[in-house]
């Protein structure tokens, strides 16, 4: 399958939870999987709760999440020293402390 779109991102806020999710679904069923990635930030000053079982029917999977915890997400564009653009997300306290675990750095494909 030819997509007609690529390196698709969602950034989520106001969810009360902090966490990154990998979405790698073959909609079609001929080999060609389509990435999405889901990155899910908040609150930074509110109830904090979840997050939700992940709906897997899509083979959807958490790759990052926590729960208790005011933050805010941080993200970045741009070029590394591998002349490349690269797309970084973290995970924030609210004192500006990152989270282990939350960063991730995608490189358009």
């Amino acid at each position: 399958m030819s997509f007609l779109f690529y390196n698709v991102i969602f950034i989520v806020t106001d969810t009360h939870f902090p966490a990154n999710v990998l979405i790698n679904q073959d909609f079609n069923a001929d080999g060609d999987t389509l990435k999405v990635y889901e990155f899910i930030s908040g609150p930074l000053n509110a109830g904090t709760f979840g997050p939700d079982p992940i709906d897997e029917t899509i083979n959807a999977k958490y790759l990052y999440n926590e729960t208790g915890l005011f933050n805010f997400g941080y993200y970045k564009v741009e070029k590394q020293d591998d002349g490349k653009v690269h797309f970084i997300s973290q995970v924030h306290t609210a004192d500006s402390l990152v989270r282990d675990k939350s960063k991730i750095d995608l490189v358009p494909q």
